[in-house]
Order: C-alpha cells, then sequence, then structure tokens
C-alpha cells in the first residue's frame, strides 16, 4: 500500500475574484467544532479546445479547463485531511489524443526542490521518488470495473520517472511498463515548480470515454515531508474507494475552483464558462460551518449561453480561536441534477511555520 499527498493553491486570478465574494451571515450556535471533510471527490472535465503547450509554462487561457484549489494534508490526528498550508492547485483536460495534466506547488522558498533524480534511461524507472519532492498520480481508468487497469505515476521537477501498469482482477503489477508517447514539462521559478503532463489516452486503454475514471492527485512535499491528495478520509492510495471520480465530458462546462485563505477568512470562490455551443443550465451551492456558528449555505441557478460565466463565491472569517476551523462545501450540479463538481474542505489558520527554516539541503 501507497500512501500520498497535499497543498494549497493561489493565484493572480484570485485578486479579480476576491472583489465579487459575497459574505454570508453565520447565525450563532452551540459551540461545536465544525465537521470533518468526508466528500468523495467528483468532477467533469470538458473537452480542450486548444492543446496545451507542454513547456513547462501556464499562460493566461492555456488551461481553460478543470481546476481544483488546493489538497488536504496527510497530517496526524487532529491534524489530518486539514487544508495544505503550501501553495498547490492543478488543472485536468483532454482531447481525442490525450489527457492532460498540470499542477503548481510550492518548494523551498530557500532551497528550492528536494530532488536528485533526472530522466529514466528506457524502461528503467527512476526509483523511491516518494522522498523527493514529487507528483504521484493514480488512475483507474473505469472505476468500480474489476477487470480495469490502473496506474501509477511519479514525477519530480527533473524530469524523473516512474510508471506503474496494474491488471487488478489477476494481481498483476507490471513496473517495466512504460506509458508511450508520455511527455513531460517542468520550471521552477520564484518558489513554485510548474509541471505539465500529457499521457496519450491510447496508452491507458481508454476506450470508452463517456465512463468515470478515478483520479488522485498527490504532492509528495518535503522540507518538512508531508503527503498531500485531494481526497479525505485515505490511508492508502491504491484504494479505489476513496479514489475521486472525473468524467471526461465534451458536453460539460469548464468548472475552475479559485478558493484561498488570507488573514481575514476564508474565501471560496467558483467560476463556470460555457466554451460549448448550446446553453447550460448549473445549480451552484456553496456554504459551510463556522466553528460555534450553524452551517450556512448560498444557492444560485444560472443558465449560461455559449460563451458566456459567472462567478460564485462565500466568505467566512475564522473564529477567534487559534484552533476554529471553517468547513466549506462546494457542489455544481447541471441538468438532471447530475454532479459536475463536488468536494469539501476544512481550513484551520495556518499558524505553525510551513517550512524548516535551514537555509541549505542536508
Amino acid at each position: 500500500m501507497i500512501r500520498c499527498t497535499r497543498l494549497v493553491t493561489r493565484g493572480s486570478s484570485l485578486v479579480v475574484l476576491g472583489t465579487c465574494l459575497f459574505a454570508v451571515a453565520l447565525a450563532p450556535a452551540a459551540e461545536s467544532a465544525p465537521p470533518a471533510a468526508t466528500v468523495l471527490p467528483t468532477a467533469v472535465a470538458p473537452r480542450m479546445g486548444t492543446a496545451p503547450q507542454i513547456d513547462g509554462k501556464i499562460g493566461p487561457g492555456e488551461w481553460e479547463t478543470l481546476h481544483v484549489a488546493g489538497l488536504v494534508a496527510r497530517g496526524e490526528k487532529a491534524d489530518r485531511d486539514l487544508l495544505q498550508p503550501r501553495l498547490g492547485e492543478f488543472w485536468v483536460g483532454w482531447d481525442e489524443q490525450n489527457l492532460y495534466l498540470a499542477m503548481r506547488s510550492a518548494v523551498h522558498p530557500a532551497r528550492g526542490p528536494k530532488a536528485v533524480q533526472g530522466p529514466p534511461e528506457g524502461i528503467k524507472d527512476s526509483r523511491n521518488l516518494v522522498t523527493e519532492d514529487s507528483i504521484e498520480i493514480w488512475f483507474d481508468m473505469h472505476a468500480g470495473d474489476r477487470d480495469a487497469h490502473m496506474y501509477q505515476f511519479f514525477l519530480n521537477p527533473l524530469g524523473a520517472l516512474s510508471d506503474t501498469w496494474m491488471r487488478l482482477k489477476y494481481n498483476a503489477v507490471r513496473t517495466t511498463w512504460r506509458a508511450e508517447g508520455l511527455r513531460q514539462a517542468h520550471s521552477v521559478q520564484d518558489g513554485i515548480w510548474t509541471a505539465e503532463i500529457a499521457i496519450p489516452l491510447a496508452s491507458l486503454q481508454v476506450e470508452d470515454r463517456s465512463l468515470p475514471m478515478a483520479l488522485r492527485m498527490c504532492r509528495n512535499y518535503q522540507d518538512p515531508h508531508n503527503q498531500s491528495r485531494w481526497a479525505p478520509g485515505v490511508t492508502a492510495y491504491d484504494d479505489r474507494a476513496t479514489m475521486p471520480r472525473i468524467r471526461l465530458d465534451p458536453n460539460a462546462p469548464v468548472i475552475q475552483e479559485l478558493s484561498f485563505q488570507d488573514a481575514q477568512g476564508v474565501h471560496v470562490a467558483l467560476r463556470v464558462a460555457n466554451t460549448t455551443a448550446a446553453a447550460i443550465p448549473v445549480k451552484v451551492r456553496i456554504g459551510g460551518t463556522v466553528e460555534g456558528a450553524a452551517r450556512e449555505d448560498k444557492d444560485w441557478t444560472a443558465e449560461l449561453a455559449p460563451g458566456a460565466e459567472q462567478a460564485f463565491a462565500w466568505k467566512a472569517a475564522f473564529p477567534p480561536s487559534e484552533d476554529g476551523a471553517v468547513h466549506a462545501e462546494i457542489r455544481v450540479t447541471g441538468a438532471g441534477d447530475e454532479v459536475l463538481y463536488h468536494r469539501d474542505i476544512k481550513w484551520r489558520p495556518a499558524e505553525k511555520p510551513q517550512w524548516d527554516p535551514a537555509e541549505t539541503n542536508e
């Protein structure tokens, strides 16, 4: 069994969305902690009209596709499944040939990324990348199908790669397998590691794109080490039951979560855009619980015309207690109440240092 990562995000676009946040008054209630995050994340990824350049740079508008803001920490006891205070975000997109993934995450501001292994030779995998700053990805291409193939990938900022093929029905594992045609590119600048990845759908044996796949995106942080991921309640990373579900749908809207926290509290922000040729109805609910207060939700109903987009937001201040937490939930549904995006997050003020302050690599 292998365990995995956690992280948090913030981008320049958040500053713009921050101007349209709606404050939600939270009614007082009996003292109680917000509930734990328990939702198995679900999302839909639209087909990308233009394939992104795999060059380690995320240009404006280049990743007009599903965006997730922040992973949750593996943590210990009370810290488990809290939002990772270190920067991080990821994108998922696709076209007829490839599945596209991108991630931006923080590395040590003084030492940079902890990474020593470079690109592998032939089918020989890089080894033990969990001990380096790395991205860990798990795919179950037809979630719930016992005969499905499952895949695991590790990548680091120097282009190291480890990929493994598994056939669950026969307990078969091939570490010498290589995803034919995989491309990756990385850059590290100003304490931020940007990774872009393209994986041919054929190499993942995807024949029916309408079937949901399970996708676990993880970040192995170093200095200090912590594993962060998208779903709460994870122990083993190869546990299919806790892997978030994603559908690839050419008629889906672009859903981009842009949540962040600052000294004022939690800002849960969402952008939904219609890049298709037909109108898309959506219902959005954002809300949650502040410690010591009753749950409050804000609901919207919108009909997005082709080319239209709309921002949705919910804001809550942290309670006075240093350990006070905010539990936030996002749910977007489409026609027939099909779930387009659903996750919950538990936030707490980041009072602890995010990094080991040492200035030199060990």
